[in-house]
Formats: C-alpha cells, sequence, structure tokens
C-alpha cells in the first residue's frame, strides 16, 4: 500500500532516447508505483482529502480507460467501492474481460453499462470523479510534476525546454502549462483541437493560459486500430527500447515529429501500457496475427 503523504510518493526518471534520428528526453511516468502514469499525479490531490464521509467512488468512460483502472486501485486502497458507469460493452468483451477492465474488475470495481455511459445524479457519501479525473484536484500531482521537470532542467542546464505530451482532457497539459515558464505543447487524442479547448476551458476559461495545441495533419479515430500507428509504436519499442501505449503515444509521437517544435524536447510518457495486451488483441483481430508477432 502507499502512504497518502506526498514525501512517500516516489519521482519518476527521465530516460534520453534517439528516435528517428533526433534526441528526445522521456520523462518516464509509466514508471510510476503503485499507480502509473499520469492517472498517478491526478490522484495524488485525491488521496489528500478527507475520506471519512465517502463510502463510494463513481465515475464513468470507456471500458479500457487508465482512469478506470487508477480509480479502482484507488477505491481498493481506501477499502471502498467504485461504480463506473460505461457504453453496452461487445459480447466478447462482456465475457472474456481483458486488460484494463479485467485489472480493474479484480480489484472490485462495479461495472454499469447503459446506454448513454452516464451515472445517475449524485448521492449521498460518494465522489464522483469525472472522467479522465478531469478535476481540479488534479491539479496537486501535476504540480509536482512540474516541479520535477524544473529540477531535472536546472540539473542539465537547460534554460529552454519544450515539454509535450498527448492529451485526451488536456488537464495534465493545462497544470504544467500554469506551474511551468516552459512552453506546453500537446495534440488531442479524443476530437479534435476545438473539443479540447472546450475541454480545457470547463478548468481554465482564459485560452492565453492554454497550452500549445497541435492538430494531428492525418486521419485519427480515437482508439482505433491502424496500420501507421501501429508501425510508429513498433518503431519506438525498437528504437527507444520503451514500451508506449498503443491509444495515444503513436499519435502524440507522430504529431510531435510533424511538428516545428525545437530541441529539447521532453516528452511526458503518460503510462497506460497496461492496456496494451488488450490493444494488441484488436489488432490481431483486424489485422491478423501477422502484424503484431
Amino acid at each position: 500500500m502507499i502512504s497518502d503523504q506526498e514525501s512517500n510518493w516516489q519521482h519518476s526518471v527521465v530516460s534520453e532516447v534517439t528516435f528517428r534520428g533526433r534526441h528526445f528526453y522521456v520523462k518516464r511516468d509509466d514508471l510510476l508505483r503503485p499507480f502509473p502514469g499520469n492517472k498517478a499525479r491526478k490522484i495524488e490531490g485525491l488521496l489528500q482529502r478527507d475520506w471519512r464521509r465517502i463510502e463510494r467512488l463513481v465515475s464513468h468512460g470507456g471500458a479500457q480507460s487508465n482512469a478506470m483502472l487508477a480509480l479502482a486501485r484507488l477505491a481498493a486502497h481506501k477499502g471502498i467501492g467504485f461504480d463506473y458507469h460505461t457504453r453496452k460493452l461487445p459480447g466478447w468483451l462482456r465475457q472474456n474481460p481483458t486488460g484494463n477492465l479485467q485489472s480493474a474488475l479484480a480489484f472490485g470495481m462495479r461495472l454499469i453499462e447503459s446506454d448513454t455511459g452516464q451515472p445517475p445524479s449524485a448521492e449521498p457519501r460518494t465522489l464522483f470523479v469525472p472522467q479522465g479525473i478531469a478535476m481540479p484536484e488534479a491539479e496537486t500531482g501535476v504540480a509536482r510534476l512540474a516541479r520535477e521537470i524544473r529540477q531535472f532542467a536546472d540539473a542539465q542546464g537547460l534554460s529552454a525546454m519544450t515539454v509535450f505530451l498527448p492529451s485526451g482532457t488536456g488537464t495534465t497539459a493545462l497544470y504544467l502549462q500554469k506551474h511551468l515558464d516552459f512552453v506546453v505543447a500537446t495534440t488531442p487524442c479524443v476530437g479534435n483541437a476545438a473539443y479540447l479547448r472546450r475541454q480545457l476551458s470547463v478548468l481554465e476559461p482564459d485560452p492565453a493560459r492554454h497550452p500549445v495545441i497541435y492538430e494531428a495533419p492525418f486521419k485519427h479515430v480515437f482508439g482505433k486500430p491502424d496500420r501507421a500507428s501501429f508501425a510508429i509504436w513498433q518503431a519506438l519499442q525498437n528504437e527507444t527500447g520503451i514500451t508506449f501505449d498503443l491509444v495515444y503515444d503513436p499519435p502524440g509521437w507522430r504529431v510531435l515529429l510533424s511538428s516545428p517544435l525545437t530541441p529539447p524536447i521532453l516528452y511526458i510518457h503518460c503510462g497506460g501500457v497496461e492496456g496494451v495486451a488488450s490493444q494488441l488483441a484488436r489488432y490481431r483481430r483486424l489485422f491478423g496475427q501477422s502484424l503484431c508477432r
């Protein structure tokens, strides 16, 4: 079990890699434990709140969400229930849960399927967590991440640096920009740039305080397997020795490589590798076994 005190949280390391002939720093939040990835950052603030009147967490989103798994871990750590609402599952996944869904169920999550995937109105003694943990409490841990990045830059003697990460709700990128004087750049993996700006505006109405947004110069459907995404994911693994997630990182790296950003660049590895096995299974179903050997 992890202590709720900040002093016991593990800082993530930074790896230096060369990819496609270019140098990058990679902030390895995928190695954080027991909550890996940027969800560890978002959950830190939740851990520090008063839980004495909370008996159940409630959230919603996709059936393989990284946030879902992190919240399932959090609820188990706190010894409370966790209800997760999602749209109706395909029959094969309901009968044979895999990836993040399988792990979250093992932590005791109660999965509730519906046509909308939306939870009902708040009930007494419950804590509602928005999809993707996009809430003000996420700022606590992301501010810590910003401090770690600043410490790294100072140690390397870097007076300027660009921080890049792919976004779902954009919460991590938003709070990083708030707490860093470096440029923070991101790309929307869910929807387009207009959708991401609307998500950011929920937490910060002033667009001048938002991170820089680069829209993908290619067609991309969130979570849908495609050969270009698999190719860059495989190349990243071969060239850097790092396993990335198969949903956010492939479009993230494709946009980063096509962007006008200049070095030094720090890429935030936001985790999500627990879902790689289920993602690879989807690729195999669509493209055959030979693609994913």
